[in-house]
């Protein structure tokens, strides 16, 4: 089993490198950024039926194509979630979405199931209380360990997540500090995976982490030959 992280910008080929993995394999691919489109016929994907591409446009997607489920009989050899950015962002719509519609948080916080609308407070304009945001980077976490656990090898796409906030001191200056939550959440994902590759360019990566190599690998590589080694392929291959 090998999880592999990828992160990189937007047009860093973040997709690109996914798809050229998973065609190699029986693959559920999460398409979160939507994509994957213009890739598939030149990567020869479009005849590729062990590859299932899910399309995920929001939060209920996400629950509709439940893991466990499409799992089913015959375990997937690769999932993909491409990217946990968006579906933060869908998952954080979603909460935001609920909470101006009913007037309740969907789940609870530090003072249980508020009722907003109680409290003479426009939900309209509401923005999220700040303990809620470890817990909706805990919900992705937990779907990154759902993925790891129904197919042999994972693979998760980000882009990279700025800790760094302005904070207001007492006396009116600011002052530079990182948000808990989000130091939290990269620290329990980089924990749960054996491979990291930071994407300068596309087709070009930065090994940040390798489990299993004893040297430091100061290089760039080629993403796809480098993940596909890693998982027991031996190099890319395009048949």
């Amino acid at each position: 089993m090998v999880r592999v992280l990828l992160i990189g910008d937007t047009g860093k080929g973040k997709t690109l490198t996914s798809l050229s993995v998973a065609k190699n394999f029986r693959t559920l691919y999460y398409d979160v950024d939507l994509g994957t489109d213009l890739w598939l016929k030149p990567l020869g994907i479009e005849e590729k039926k062990d590859v299932k591409i899910l399309k995920i446009r929001d939060w209920e997607d996400y629950k509709k194509f439940d893991l466990q489920r499409l799992a089913g009989k015959q375990r997937p050899q690769l999932v993909i979630i491409d990217s946990i950015s968006e579906l933060y962002d869908k998952y954080k719509d979603y909460v935001q979405h609920y909470v101006r519609e009913t007037g309740k948080f969907p789940m609870p916080v530090a003072t249980g199931i508020v009722d907003l609308t109680k409290k003479g407070i426009d939900t309209e304009f509401i923005t999220l209380p700040m303990q809620l945001y470890a817990l909706l980077y805990d919900t992705i976490v937990n779907v990154v360990t759902a993925a790891t656990s129904y197919s042999d090898h994972t693979i998760i796409t980000m882009h990279p997540l700025e800790t760094r906030m302005i904070a207001s001191r007492p006396d009116g200056s600011s002052e530079i500090v990182h948000s808990s939550a989000k130091l939290s959440f990269l620290q329990a994902i980089y924990r749960k995976v054996d491979v990291i590759i930071k994407l300068p360019k596309p087709m070009q990566g930065q090994v940040v982490k390798s489990r299993g190599d004893l040297k430091p690998i100061d290089e760039l590589v080629d993403p796809v030959e480098f993940i596909l080694k890693k998982m027991g392929v031996g190099g890319n291959n395009n048949d």
